[in-house]
């Protein structure tokens, strides 16, 4: 079972339930593995390969503190985007979560410059 949690603080309070939608997402993993990988996005189109597993749920997130990076299942068609950290305390943007159908590509596309890009990608 995979389990993600997103919450959302201030600098001073904790935001409460009322205030901000808290997304959870749980999901039924059929293979054990999960695969980490540490890549460097260039600002042309950029196909993702994952190699000895088939991916269902990908956590990526951008570590660049300036950029941010584009990301969709065509070369073309890119309409999520990864953003870049907030401060310089930060060790990256906040995580996406997206689900990766079989057969589908990720494509990823840094936007001004080349930005470093973590995916954790968890095995279908």
């Amino acid at each position: 079972m995979l389990r993600a949690t997103v919450v959302v603080e201030d600098d001073e309070r904790r935001i409460g339930w009322d205030q901000v939608i808290l997304n959870r997402i749980s999901g039924t993993q059929t293979g054990n593995y999960s695969q980490a990988y540490l890549l460097d996005i260039g600002t042309s189109n950029e196909n993702i390969s994952f190699g000895d597993i088939t991916p269902g749920y990908l956590v990526m997130y951008n570590l660049d503190a300036t950029n941010f990076v584009s990301y969709g299942f065509a070369s073309a068609n890119k309409h999520g985007r990864l953003q870049p950290k907030r401060t310089a305390d930060d060790e990256c943007g906040l995580p996406n979560i997206v689900y990766l159908d079989g057969g589908t590509n990720l494509h990823l596309q840094a936007d001004t410059a080349a930005c470093k890009v973590r995916i954790i990608a968890y095995e279908a």
